[in-house]
C-alpha cells in the first residue's frame, strides 16, 4: 500500500482525493489476500478512477506493475471514453450515465 504514499504518480492526486479511505481499504484487502499484489492493483485502480473523476489522469500501470493487457488491436488508456462511440451511437445523444462520467480506464479502439 506504500505505492499510494510514496512520491510517485499518485502524489499529485492527494490534493483532490482523500487518500485515507483508500489506505484503509488497501490494508484490509492486501492483508486478507494470499497474493498481496493481486489485491493491491484493484485498490490502486479505484484510487486512480477517483482521481480521473476529479480531472486528474494518472498513468500508473506499466508492464511490470499491475499491467493491463488489451487484445484484438485495442489500446490501453488510463482515461478513455466512458461510452465509446459505435456505429449505432454515431449522431445520437449520449445516455445520461455516459455524461456523468469523465473517463474510464480500460482498452479502447485506437
Amino acid at each position: 500500500c506504500h505505492e499510494l504514499t510514496r512520491p510517485s504518480c499518485f502524489q499529485p492526486c492527494h490534493q483532490v482525493v482523500d487518500l485515507e479511505p483508500f489506505l484503509e481499504l488497501c490494508l484490509a484487502e492486501v492483508c486478507a489476500c494470499q497474493d498481496g499484489q493481486q489485491c493491491l492493483c484493484p485498490v490502486l485502480g479505484a484510487y486512480a478512477r477517483e482521481c480521473a473523476r476529479e480531472g486528474m489522469e494518472l498513468s500508473w500501470r506499466n508492464q511490470s506493475f499491475c499491467s493491463l493487457q488489451c487484445d484484438g488491436g485495442l489500446e490501453y488508456s488510463p482515461c478513455g471514453p466512458p461510452c465509446p462511440p459505435t456505429c449505432r451511437s454515431l449522431g445520437q445523444e449520449l445516455p445520461e450515465h455516459c455524461q456523468d462520467l469523465t473517463c474510464l480506464e480500460g482498452c479502447f479502439c485506437p
